[in-house]
């Protein structure tokens, strides 16, 4: 089994398929969306680094992707819920980053989980069932990763709110300065969007 790549990116669909080069081959990859760019890179190269999960069929050998492994663990545990096969995981973590997925679903707010396309009301309700307290949520992923303070959570909702995953949108407010930091909403998320533009 494959549990990692490192190599180069040749192809980036939108839709999240990668086809990475590593020693002469091209492995296809499905991952969900902004993953190349949240990555491990290494330093300067251009190389990245993808944590994989193998799905092995009777027509297919399947390759997903994943910028971290706790992204791919996430993975594991939804693929692991009955009725839930690989696309459908790789759509909610293209709707939800892990730890806020987490916080979905320890909320048991499957409203929102609805808003995964593929997933319905009872496929909500297993998922809040067999998944609570077992997903990395916001709260313990603070520990482990530097946050946003309350102070920029308007700019973060903003962001968010106009398509941005929560990991992007914290990405680019660390990199902002205090001076940017400080000015009108509107000006803040006119500085955030001009870094997050490819």
């Amino acid at each position: 089994m494959i549990g990692r790549l490192r190599g180069i990116v040749v192809e980036e669909s939108a839709t999240g398929e990668i086809v990475i080069e590593t020693g002469g081959v091209g492995y296809d990859v499905l991952s969900p969306l902004g993953t190349v760019q949240r990555s491990q890179t290494l330093s300067s190269s251009p190389e990245i680094i993808l944590y994989i999960h193998s799905n092995i069929r009777e027509d297919a050998f399947e390759l997903f992707g994943f910028a971290s492994p706790e992204e791919r663990d996430t993975f594991r545990a939804l693929v692991s819920v009955h009725g839930v096969g690989p696309k459908l995981a790789i759509s909610a973590l293209n709707v939800f980053p892990e730890q806020e997925l987490g916080a979905v679903i320890e909320a048991e707010d499957k409203a929102r989980l609805n808003r995964v396309p593929g997933v319905g009301k009872k496929t909500a309700e297993r998922l809040v069932l067999e998944l609570r307290g077992k997903l990395i949520t916001g709260t313990q992923a603070a520990g482990a990763s530097a946050t946003v303070t309350s102070d920029n959570q308007r700019l973060l909702s903003a962001l968010t709110s106009l398509g941005y995953r929560s990991v992007e949108a914290e990405r680019v407010i660390k990199k902002l300065s205090p001076e940017e930091l400080s000015g009108e909403l509107s000006q803040q998320i006119r500085t955030a969007l001009s870094l997050l533009a490819p």
